[in-house]
């Protein structure tokens, strides 16, 4: 079964270490077109989560397999955990 982030939700992808470019890599040979839609600062290592524990708004980063992508980064080394909300409204001050 497919997973992936929650359109227009809030979500992050923490890396076990600063290998951020092993999985910028690996989304894009995924796919390059939902590359594009990636968020800045999207992804972050565990230090810097624990540090500032915010949540970035995911827009359109929403048809990346989040399994397949674990699965992947996994198999070059790099053990990554994805936090999605599940629903805009999670962090809504309404």
């Amino acid at each position: 079964m497919k997973r992936t982030f929650t359109r227009n939700g809030y979500g992050r992808i923490i890396v076990n270490n600063s290998n951020f470019e092993t999985v910028h890599e690996i989304i894009l040979k995924m796919d390059e077109f939902e590359y594009e839609y990636l968020p800045e600062n999207f992804i972050t290592d565990w230090n810097s989560f624990l540090a500032n524990p915010i949540l970035i708004y995911t827009h359109k980063f929403d048809e990346l397999d989040i399994n397949e992508l674990t699965i992947k980064c996994a198999s070059n080394g790099v053990f990554i955990f994805c936090l999605d909300n599940g629903s805009y409204e999670f962090l809504s001050t309404s």
